[in-house]
């Protein structure tokens, strides 16, 4: 392993908590059972969200660049070194916010704060990575391609 380094979600994973404690104490005053039981499952998904965006661990293998959310690496992506042309540290916008989506820079891969590297494939594709140490993961990048 050539790098490694897991990120903490701690305000995402506060506010998905929260809105789930909102969503369950809702239920709770809800006199509709099937009312009451799509709610406690909505409730149920909030916590998973906020367990699977708890955290996001980027990888440097002698041959790829893994990164998963979560303890549990359902959600997992990787690259190979060799398909990365380049790799600098960009602030991302306060509108392209955290989580998983389509950005004008291509896709974006977040949990917190807004400091990540964006990174640009031989195909011409580029994406985000969010980090907390922006310029120590652009550096693995390069050692780890030469």
């Amino acid at each position: 392993m050539k790098y490694r380094h897991t990120q903490q979600g701690y305000v995402i994973m506060i506010a998905l908590g929260l809105v789930a404690v909102g969503i369950f104490v809702t239920a709770l005053l809800m006199q509709d059972d099937t009312a009451r039981v799509v709610l406690l499952v909505e409730g149920i998904l909030f916590l998973f969200l906020a367990l699977i965006f708890s955290t996001l661990t980027i990888r440097i293998t002698d041959h790829e660049l893994i990164w998963n959310f979560g303890p549990i690496p359902l959600i997992k992506k990787r690259v190979i070194l060799s398909d990365i042309i380049s790799a600098k540290a960009v602030k991302t916008k306060i509108i392209e916010g955290w989580g998983i989506h389509l950005t004008r820079r291509g896709w974006l891969y977040n949990i917190s704060g807004r400091h990540a590297v964006l990174i640009e494939k031989s195909d011409g594709k580029t994406f985000m990575l969010g980090t907390d140490e922006p310029e120590k993961l652009v550096k693995a990048i390069g050692k780890a391609k030469y």
